[in-house]
């Protein structure tokens, strides 16, 4: 099956059955699929007990049904209503006018052949909000809201697969709300004009030959075609604006460049617009530069301490809430990260096969745990796709790791593109190879080349957009985690004596307000601050500002004069590394 399409959602109707009754041969094959994993989902509008009355045994053969356009919810044999019936006013209106029509749960079904104006005339005389939908020659009046979407989202919820993980199959008007909300919407044949203009895959079959040809596919783990131009990552734009824009699902991404050339910053580009679209996705944070991502909705940070989280409970977080994850090895020895991150990996892939989920996996720093010298086959699944490695050491990552990619990044530093990186990107650039070291040398920091790599390779420049989450390298591994004591920084008095221990940046800064002028001015003029900053939080810039201000202070200005060093001291960190901004 494929590892990316987990759930099958089909309208009844003119898709699934012709003449009200369902294809054998696509039953057959959903049978077939089932058993090898795949949820189905079936979707009608019609009131339940028709349905049930045309399709006995459908309880049996679907996970859930979405009955009365998205109003009713039946599986395991238990139904509900999933909005409130539409008032009993209407009934006595259409009565009134003489309109035949049909109750279920909650919509009105009014008898085809009714002219429009008649159903509106009546509805609008109660004075209610209701809207009503259309479906061929049918009309429904639902309460206001209510569609196959809405439904089949709940369905989804409850059988624990992702809209991102999902097909959905549909002919009629009505169904076209379904198509949008799944990854990829499919129209058979026989579908109306309105919803093959819409759909992302138009079907040469028509009713159930159009779903055997899908199911077919599925069961062969070929979702090769079955792609949606609707969810798609902004990267950045040309130099006449137009945007440059990747899919965002069924890819694998390479990011490579440089230290210090914005790896981070393009990944965490691409997974707020991931998380924005709705797509799970799991971020391995080796040095703790994907924290801020955590302040986005449906995302959460696990980690952040010397115990990296159990890999099976980030797997259930991801798979219970559907909610995106950041993982915080920051504080992780650097032989323990690694091996925790391969036995994740094993976890998560394992999960996408049954789930999906997480569909994207970035894995920063990634010749660490997916290096030549490791047998990366054993947990890592580049054909599953939905995976981005960030790395400045492409030479290092595995062939096998590196043998599924559909686009490379390439990032300068403020000092040009780095040689290790050029090359690796050359390497798989075939044909366009020249034209990648051409473009790269006139590439400046904040612009990017990408590759498309594949039957028809390609490479264009582009300047990278903003983030909409600031992004500060390094922020949570210093800012609010506590660092091992040897790497904390001692407050001493003139005297020697100790005054404070701040374990992280906030009680560095906390410190650095409090201490006393003559502890201030005795590490000041011993560089002892910006060594810290330097060697240990690893920030060169605030490292350079925090040496200039100490060769000011190393001048013995006076005791005001300190002062308004401190302050300067204290800025520079809130500038730098202020979350709040």
């Amino acid at each position: 099956m494929s590892s990316r399409i987990r759930a099958l959602v089909v309208d009844y109707d003119g898709t699934l059955a012709s003449e009200g009754e369902p294809s054998k041969d696509a039953l057959a094959l959903l049978e077939r699929a089932r058993d090898r994993g795949l949820r189905l989902v079936l979707a009608t509008g019609r009131i339940l007990v028709e349905l049930l009355h045309a399709f006995p045994d459908a309880l049996e053969r679907f996970d859930a049904i979405v009955a009365e356009n998205g109003a009713v919810l039946a599986a395991e044999r238990h139904e509900r209503a999933l909005a409130a019936p539409v008032d009993d006013a209407v009934d006595r209106a259409l009565l009134a006018r003489g309109i035949g029509f049909r109750r279920g749960f909650v919509l009105i079904a009014v008898s085809a052949g009714t002219p429009d104006r008649e159903i509106f005339e009546a509805v609008g005389r109660c004075g209610l909000d209701c809207q009503i939908v259309r479906n061929r020659g049918e009309r429904m009046i639902l309460p206001p809201g209510v569609s196959k979407a809405t439904g089949v989202a709940t369905a989804l919820a409850e059988i624990g697969i992702s809209p991102h993980s999902a097909i959905a199959i549909g002919d009629a008007e009505n169904d076209l709300a379904m198509l949008e909300a799944c990854e990829v919407g499919v129209a058979v044949a026989n579908a109306v004009v309105s919803l093959k203009e819409r759909a992302d895959v138009v079907l040469s079959a028509a009713n159930g030959k159009g779903v055997s040809e899908i199911v077919e596919k599925l069961v062969h783990g070929d979702d090769e075609g079955l792609r949606s131009t609707r969810f798609e990552v902004v990267l950045g734009s040309r130099s006449d604006g137009s945007w440059v824009r990747m899919p965002a699902s069924g890819t694998d991404l390479l990011i490579v460049g440089g230290s210090g050339s914005g790896k981070s910053f393009a990944a965490g580009l691409v997974a707020e617009q991931l998380i924005a679209l709705g797509y799970v996705v799991c971020a391995i944070d080796p040095e703790g530069d994907h924290a801020p991502l955590a302040r986005l909705a449906r995302t959460t940070s696990l980690g952040g301490t010397i115990t990296p989280p159990d890999p099976d409970d980030v797997a259930r977080v991801l798979r219970q809430s559907m909610t995106s994850v950041v993982v915080d090895l920051s504080l992780v020895s650097a032989p323990e990260r690694d091996a925790w991150t391969q036995r994740a990996l094993a976890t998560l892939e394992e999960q996408r096969e049954t789930h999906g989920i997480p569909h994207w996996l970035l894995i920063d720093e990634a010749h660490a745990p997916l290096g030549r010298d490791v047998s990366v086959g054993r947990w890592f699944r580049p054909s599953h796709k939905g995976h981005c490695l960030v790395t400045y050491r492409p030479a290092e990552v595995a062939s096998v790791a590196l043998s599924d990619l559909d686009l490379l990044l390439l990032l300068p530093g403020r000092g040009g593109v780095d040689r290790e990186s050029l090359e690796a990107v050359a390497s798989v650039a075939g044909p366009i190879a020249e034209d990648v070291r051409s473009r790269s040398a006139s590439l400046v920091f904040g612009e990017a080349l990408l590759l498309r790599v594949g039957s028809a390779p390609a490479v264009e420049t582009l300047t990278l957009s903003n983030r909409w989450v600031r992004h500060v390298r390094h922020w949570h591994k210093y800012a609010a985690a506590q660092l091992p004591s040897a790497q904390r920084f001692y407050f001493r008095a003139a005297s020697g004596a100790l005054v404070g221990i701040a374990g992280n940046l906030v009680e560095f800064h906390r410190l650095l307000h409090r201490c006393d002028a003559e502890t201030l001015s005795r590490h000041a003029r011993a560089h002892d601050f910006s060594r810290w900053i330097a060697g240990v939080i690893a920030d060169r810039e605030l490292a350079g500002t925090f040496r200039e201000i100490e060769r000011l202070v190393a001048a013995a200005p006076s005791r005001a004069g300190l002062q308004d060093l401190r302050f300067r001291m204290l800025a520079a960190v809130e500038e730098r590394y202020d979350e709040t901004e």
